[in-house]
């Protein structure tokens, strides 16, 4: 299920669009003797989220240059960061919830929020 949705989706209008080799783009030859770019021209630029996740999942960094490497390097941080940040608000909603829920419970101690939070 996951697979024909990312075929269907934007991945696969990526992957049409970049298939194609860009000879101003080192080639690295693949396992059966054709040649594909190195990393896609605008890596750099894309934002965090299933494309740029997909993306990186598919490039083998011991092929790369020295440039090309670091700029995978900022793409996986950014992805990182991403989901850091989705992970704190993710706490944070979870902090707010039991607050919530003691404060209707009638409890004010915010040191017991604190607590049942973590």
């Amino acid at each position: 299920m996951f697979d024909s949705w990312i075929v269907d989706g934007e991945i696969a209008d990526w992957l049409t669009e970049t298939d194609r080799c860009d000879a101003a783009l080192p080639l690295i030859p693949d396992d059966d003797g054709t040649t594909a770019s190195a990393i896609p021209p605008d890596l750099a630029e894309l934002e965090p989220g299933i494309l740029l996740g997909a993306v990186l999942s598919s490039i083998d960094v011991r092929a790369l240059s020295g440039h090309d490497r670091v700029v995978v390097m900022a793409a996986c941080q950014r992805m990182a960061s991403h989901y850091q940040a989705q992970l704190y608000s993710a706490m944070a909603l979870v902090a707010d919830a039991v607050s919530d829920t003691l404060r209707e419970d009638g409890e004010t101690d915010p040191e017991l929020a604190e607590e049942a939070s973590s």
